[in-house]
């Protein structure tokens, strides 16, 4: 988006890079909701169907990258001007009773006239995630449920927990984006769910996260005991400097007399 801003302004004067770009821009966009579709399988297969996943990453990338480079070049090769940069477009404007030649302005490098080339293979993504969804919150809650059988706060808490963590993980906060020109509550709603999907991510998926929690806390527990190691050795080290030294030995004489360490035996054996 940014060479498409600042670089290719004019797309006259680089339209094969601008249809390069054109095309790039299509599969990563599309590539984004292809692997929230790879995300919504694997949960539904991990939480329904319950059986290993290992064997399936290569029909995740299989469907997470290779179905947008198919899709792209499908339209490609079936109707390539989608992505002509090059050749200007005009449309018949009427104005009064004359019908005159007008040129589509097409300022961005983006597709020509492929409005719903773009959004059905989304929508159509989106709508098998929200399907995913439902099913997900129905075994989810089931689950949840039969642990807190009287706890109806419990069941409440962590039943909007788990909408709130599978919400933008499967993008289906997107939907909105198809209806926004209904209303601009929609608009903003959209703006603001969508805006908010990394927090909703470091919130749900980090540091509410049992096992990423568990993992910080016994980090944190082994740099404090490497921390507390390195500083009984500096203990160690300093106290045999001390009584090494000409000067400690008749100190560590009246010590012995007084009792307060046992002899020069017990420091050979503790250190």
């Amino acid at each position: 988006m940014i060479l498409d801003t600042f670089v290719f302004t004019n797309r006259k004067q680089t339209p094969k890079l601008c249809s390069a770009m054109a095309v790039i821009q299509h599969v990563t966009h599309t590539a984004i909701f292809s692997w929230m579709l790879v995300e919504g399988i694997h949960l539904y297969i991990k939480l329904v169907k319950v059986f290993s996943v290992k064997k399936l990453y290569i029909t995740y990338i299989i469907i997470g990258w290779g179905l947008p480079a198919i899709l792209v070049g499908l339209i490609a090769a079936i109707r390539p001007e989608t992505y002509n940069m090059s050749k200007t477009y005009y449309k018949d404007v009427m104005c009064g009773s004359l019908k005159l030649p007008a040129e589509i302005m097409r300022d961005r490098c983006w597709l020509h006239d492929g409005e719903w080339l773009y959004k059905a293979p989304i929508l159509t993504i989106l709508l098998v995630n929200l399907a995913i969804f439902l099913v997900l919150l129905r075994v989810i809650f089931t689950k949840i449920s039969t642990k807190y059988r009287t706890d109806n706060l419990k069941k409440t808490k962590r039943g909007l927990k788990s909408v709130a963590a599978l919400l933008p993980l499967l993008g289906v906060t997107w939907l909105l984006g198809f209806v926004v020109q209904w209303s601009e509550v929609l608009l903003y709603l959209f703006i603001i769910l969508n805006s908010t999907q990394g927090l909703l991510f470091c919130i749900f998926h980090s540091l509410l996260d049992d096992q990423i929690r568990e993992s910080l806390i016994n980090s944190i527990r082994r740099t404090r005991l490497r921390q507390m190691a390195r500083y009984d050795r500096s203990s160690i080290a300093s106290t045999i400097t001390q009584l090494s030294s000409p000067g400690s030995i008749n100190g560590m004489e009246n010590f012995k007399q007084r009792g307060e360490i046992p002899s020069s035996k017990f420091y050979d054996t503790k250190l």
